[in-house]
């Protein structure tokens, strides 16, 4: 038994897997800040707008790029970090390909564990999710990385009538490296900040929440990551493919858990045109 729980923890260690995540941190959050200063100098950002009490209710708010053909769907992008670090200051230039192809984007921030549970966390984005429907007008189209991408296919599978919604509110959406059944996560030592019991885990697993009826499903995972976190993308992609129109599966060689957000910064990346594409479909 402690054999399979040491390998259960490498496994779902990403930051030990990928030794040079400091350095992929530090890139990433000098590329978010030029993204903002350039955004603020043209008008085209709003910074840390309120969505509820805590001061992690906030996103910040990318306005689409001048003389571009306005999109379809809102894009709201959800970050990751186990459910308990980072914020979207790391992400920012993340909004960039989406701006460019005319779509406003809110990058959020929620409450984290172990402040609070992971079942609040998905309160927090369904209430972020409300917002920004009722604030900006349009229906949204989720993207989102690691617990980020938990939480994107958690507003994938919600009931939006049951709430007083459109419906239709969220059809699509892409999600990268997440995990999507949290029982392995019982026996881990990140279980000291999530809290997690097996109840709880199963409640949280979206892999088998039962109403799911999207439209189109994208996932993605890197080539580099554990075989776990592989697994975790393949299975959800298995489990989900039949209860959507189109779904795909991109398992991305030579990128890891973190580089594989890379190509969403770049506007002519492969990956950029397919989340797009996500929208009009």
């Amino acid at each position: 038994m402690l054999e399979v729980k040491t390998n259960l923890e490498a496994q779902y260690d990403n930051r030990a897997q990928v030794p040079e995540h400091p350095a992929i941190f530090e890139r990433w959050q000098k590329s978010a800040e030029e993204f903002r200063e350039d955004c603020l100098k043209r008008g085209r950002a709003i910074l840390d707008i309120p969505y509820g009490p805590s001061d992690r209710h906030t996103y910040d708010f990318f306005k689409a790029e001048e003389n571009t053909l306005p999109a379809p769907r809102l894009a709201l992008f959800v970050h990751g970090g186990y459910w308990r670090a980072l914020d979207k200051s790391y992400f920012s230039h993340l909004a960039r390909s989406l701006t460019s192809r005319g779509f406003d984007v809110g990058a959020i921030n929620y409450r984290l564990c172990p402040t609070v549970a992971i079942s609040d966390v998905i309160d927090d984005v369904r209430s972020v999710a409300e917002h920004l429907f009722k604030a900006y007008g349009k229906k949204l189209l989720p993207y989102g990385h690691s617990a980020g991408g938990h939480l994107v296919s958690a507003l994938m599978a919600t009931d939006w009538a049951e709430r007083s919604l459109p419906s239709d509110l969220i059809t699509s959406g892409m999600i990268l490296s997440g995990i999507y059944d949290l029982t392995p996560l019982l026996s881990i030592s990140v279980n000291q900040d999530l809290h997690l019991t097996e109840q709880s885990a199963q409640a949280a697993s979206t892999r088998f929440w039962p109403n799911v009826h999207i439209k189109n499903l994208a996932v993605v995972a890197g080539g580099n990551e554990s075989p776990a976190f592989i697994g975790q993308s393949t299975c959800l992609y298995e489990d989900w493919k039949e209860k959507a129109e189109t779904a795909t599966l991109n398992i991305v060689e030579g990128a890891n858990h973190f580089t594989i957000v890379d190509p969403l910064a770049d506007p002519n990346s492969e990956m950029s045109r397919k989340l797009a594409a996500l929208a009009a479909l």
